[in-house]
């Protein structure tokens, strides 16, 4: 069982990636409530923050090329890390719904590792991309048109921005937040004023970087996903590596970027070249929510495939982002182009994922391995989930679903040890037969089988609860990988039973920056598997072979002590809970099958 356990965990270990920003831009100036909640240091600049908001997230946008710099989660929070682990400070948001800080899954993502070399300090989303050499994008120069665009109107929950470049191309950014759920659509108009035929090449960065708690552990969970065929169609995901550029063609639905807990969609609309009346005022989510069959927004040249997209991992931070180009628009005097798209930020929490609509609900499930699992994960969370409404603590619903397994494989675990005691009782038998019948392997092995038939002893009899147990050990990490419910959830000392219980660390800077951490469960696992293991009498064999592997098995709680020693806190807390009631099942099977007889009371 522990090699076999060893190897499929060991499928589970992570790889590191870097980052790099897509555009340099100025500092901002920090919002009023942003500000307040989030010690990130920048430099003051001319650029203005509004503040939108529906029920459930707020969005701020900046006067500079209107992006948005922060999309908030309001009853979502941090994760206050432990200070060796460091904080991305820019995460933490103004209040949510219940006055604790709101997190900020679309942010200005700082990092410990950025490439000095690069000037930009503020990663934007839906940036609108400056003219590149030969080409006019939108008709912004990248050194002219700095200044920041004008707050035409503003309400609670739309804002609308305009800029003139003063060479004939005047500019409006609508930005409307959804009824219901946490999206935000965007109606970009750029109207020729000017007296000459222009062709445009639209492009622009819709996300750039999404918030991870603890991106040193979540780095291999990154990844990049599109959907197309609305909701009976596909979904592909990329996971995202240093150095990753994946080419995203035109036609998807929608395209994400997933971390571990969070996602952000953006969904494209309508591309047109318009003229005569104006634009419609209203501005309406490409998406619809729970049950739509896909974008009911997009018209036929940017959602059939008037685009193209670049998903491109950083190369010096722990993120990864996407660029997006559109066909080249004719834009006629008098004429104007109109440009619609969603962004939407979630958590992958069951009641956040019930928003979204079917074909968004697909991002939960992406890697391979979990999909595979998904079936038995599902399960275990939801024994998890319904435990915990009794209990109330996901680590109280752990001990108790352990117990609660441990119950249901007894029967199991009890035949398992009365085979192996009759399997001892057996061995000088079995050695005598070795002996008598060397020469002859064939005739060896029937005696054996009918040596174990008549004491009704099943060789295989250990196997069938190890056998059962490992995917079970499988299920229960993917459960604590990916279950959003349980993030930040505490226990005793363990502050998010996602992440590893270190309550003391220390980066070492020569070794790349990792960090020599004190994890008690771990070692509480590593002591108490110890201990059983070398408090019960060896297994006696006449193979040599099976006496040495009997010795290496003695050794294998602490080889799984290192596995686990990074691993989430609550799947190191289901095994260190099994094996505390292992080792006191064990020591009562074994006096019930009369081995260990209970010492005399003394006089």
């Amino acid at each position: 069982m522990p090699r076999l356990a060893v190897l499929l965990l060991l499928c589970c270990a992570s790889s590191v990636w870097t980052a790099e920003p897509a555009t340099a831009a100025p500092a901002l100036a920090p919002a009023a409530t942003a500000a307040a909640a989030s010690p990130a240091k920048v430099l003051a600049s001319p650029y203005q923050r509004i503040e939108i908001a529906n029920a459930r997230a707020r969005v701020v946008v900046v006067t500079q090329r209107a992006a948005i710099e922060r999309f908030e989660l309001l009853d979502v929070h941090p994760v206050d890390l432990p200070s060796h682990l460091g904080r991305d400070d820019a995460a933490w948001g103004g209040p949510g719904k219940d006055g604790k800080p709101a997190l900020a899954v679309l942010s200005n993502f700082y990092s410990r590792d950025r490439d000095a070399a690069l000037p930009t300090t503020v990663n934007l989303h839906s940036l609108l991309l400056s003219d590149r050499a030969g080409s006019l994008v939108y008709g912004l120069d990248g050194a002219k048109d700095i200044a920041p665009w004008t707050v035409a109107e503003q309400a609670a929950d739309r804002v609308t921005l305009r800029y003139d470049n003063r060479r004939g191309l005047t500019y409006e950014m609508v930005y409307a937040m959804d009824a219901q759920r946490p999206t935000v659509a965007a109606r970009l108009t750029v109207r020729n004023g000017g007296s000459d035929t222009l062709t445009l090449n639209p492009a622009l960065v819709p996300i750039n970087g999404i918030h991870q708690d603890y991106p040193a552990g979540e780095v291999s969970l990154v990844e990049v996903a599109d959907h197309r065929g609305g909701a009976g169609g596909t979904m592909t995901s990329y996971t995202v590596s240093p150095g990753f550029t994946q080419p995203l063609t035109g036609g998807a639905d929608w395209l994400a970027l997933r971390s571990r807990f969070f996602a952000a969609f953006w969904t494209p609309g309508r591309l047109a070249v318009e003229g005569g009346a104006p634009a419609p005022e209203v501005v309406q989510p490409v998406a619809t929510g729970p049950g739509a069959t896909g974008p009911v927004a997009a018209g036929p040249a940017f959602a059939s495939g008037g685009w193209k997209a670049d998903a491109k991992g950083y190369t010096a931070a722990n993120q990864a982002f996407l660029n997006v180009t559109c066909d080249p628009q004719v834009l006629k005097p008098g004429t104007r182009l109109v440009q619609e798209w969603s962004l939407t930020a979630t958590s992958l929490r069951k009641a956040d994922l019930a928003l979204l609509d079917k074909s968004e609900q697909g991002i939960e499930f992406t890697g391979s391995f979990y999909k595979f699992f998904r079936i038995l994960t599902e399960a275990l969370t939801w024994m998890l989930d319904l435990i915990v409404k009794l209990v109330v603590n996901y680590g109280v619903a752990v001990v108790v679903l352990t117990l609660l397994i441990k119950a249901v494989l007894f029967k199991l675990t009890f035949k398992q040890h009365e085979s192996m005691i009759k399997m001892q009782k057996l061995a000088p038998e079995l050695k005598y037969l070795q002996e008598q019948y060397k020469d002859n392997k064939q005739m060896m092995a029937q005696k054996q089988m009918e040596l174990w038939k008549k004491h009704g002893v099943n060789p295989l009899g250990g196997c069938l609860p190890i056998l059962i147990q490992i995917p079970i050990f499988i299920a229960l990490y993917q459960a604590f990988q990916y279950s959003a419910d349980m993030r930040g959830s505490s226990f005793l000392w363990v502050h998010d039973l996602t992440l590893p219980d270190q309550i003391w660390g220390m980066p070492i800077s020569f070794l790349g920056g990792w960090v020599l951490s004190l994890n008690p469960l771990p070692l509480i696992y590593i002591g108490v598997s110890a201990w059983m293991s070398f408090s019960m009498p060896m297994t006696t064999s006449t193979d040599p072979t099976q006496e040495q592997m009997a010795k290496m098995m003695r050794w294998m709680p602490i080889v799984f002590g290192v596995i686990f020693y990074n691993m989430p806190s609550g799947l190191v807390l289901y095994f260190t809970a099994n094996a505390v009631l292992s080792t006191l099942e064990i020591k009562w099977i074994r006096r019930r099958l009369g081995v260990d007889a209970p010492k005399p009371a003394k006089a």
